[in-house]
């Protein structure tokens, strides 16, 4: 499942979820000089609890970069519903990793998975 990563997307999936109130914590909390930092107790729960670590992929999928609040244009899915190629390949992870890691694999294996679930 897609790994939930970022002092960022933490508190806004937190935030998502109700166990979080946004006006608890200072904005950009992790660069502010004196932040009120949100209490994110037990971080472990989205891997101790099966729908939480589903949720999170799902989320990030849906809410990036919409601050936390799932869109039907997010930017992901805009990407996502341009087509399985290279170069949407390339654009999708550019925009997930904010670079290229991992391209080669990536690639390989979506192109490989397309062939038997996609619309080919």
């Amino acid at each position: 499942m897609k790994q939930l990563t970022g002092k960022y997307n933490y508190t806004e999936y937190w935030v998502y979820r109700g166990w979080l109130n946004r006006k608890d914590f200072t904005a950009s909390w992790w660069s502010h000089p004196h932040p009120t930092r949100p209490n994110i107790a037990t971080p472990d729960i989205l891997l101790t609890a099966h729908y939480n670590t589903v949720d999170t992929g799902t989320w990030y999928w849906e809410a990036t970069p919409n601050h936390g609040l799932p869109h039907s244009k997010s930017t992901i899915n805009v990407l996502a519903d341009a087509g399985v190629s290279e170069n949407q390949i390339l654009r999708v992870t550019r925009e997930i990793n904010g670079s290229e890691n991992g391209l080669e694999n990536r690639a390989y294996h979506t192109l490989r998975l397309y062939k038997i679930f996609g619309e080919i």
